[in-house]
């Protein structure tokens, strides 16, 4: 495998490099089209888990509501528990997804020897699970509002 088809392949089977990505525009504009894709990915996996969080908690708080309007305090209270440890996982293993990625892309730019790209990929990264964390806080709010406390 020649020096040029190497880098693109290896970024596909490692899942970092988008398979629908040509391997000529990944070699094109080297480090850069790598560090767009690994950035495009984490905010595609940033905001699938913050629609799913604004979603669970949707469903979670409904279903308080409903719990608490027919007098089950007790087990409006599980539920919700049981809502913020599902949110609570789901974000983490996002969060820890988004790292994953992160530092493979940018362990694989230090190697093409493009150090501030890596560093542009570790600060979307910190930013990506920012939103999720923020995501997260804001979801567990919103559900211990509903069951008061």
């Amino acid at each position: 495998m020649t020096k040029r088809t190497w880098l693109p392949c290896a970024l596909i089977a490692a899942g970092l490099l988008v398979p629908a990505m040509p391997a000529d525009a990944a070699d094109a504009d080297g480090g850069e089209a790598l560090a767009a894709a690994c950035i495009a990915r984490m905010a595609r996996l940033a905001n699938h888990r913050i629609a799913a969080n604004r979603k669970a908690t949707d469903r979670c708080v409904a279903t308080i509501r409903k719990l608490l309007a027919a007098g089950q305090k007790a087990r409006a209270r599980k539920v919700a528990a049981a809502c913020i440890k599902r949110i609570d996982r789901a974000s983490a293993a996002t969060a820890a997804a988004i790292r994953k990625d992160a530092h493979r892309c940018a362990a694989v730019l230090r190697r093409m020897g493009e150090p501030g790209l890596a560093r542009r990929v570790l600060g979307a990264c910190r930013r990506q699970v920012g939103r999720v964390e923020a995501s997260r806080r804001a979801s567990v709010a919103r559900i211990r509002a509903a069951v008061g406390g």
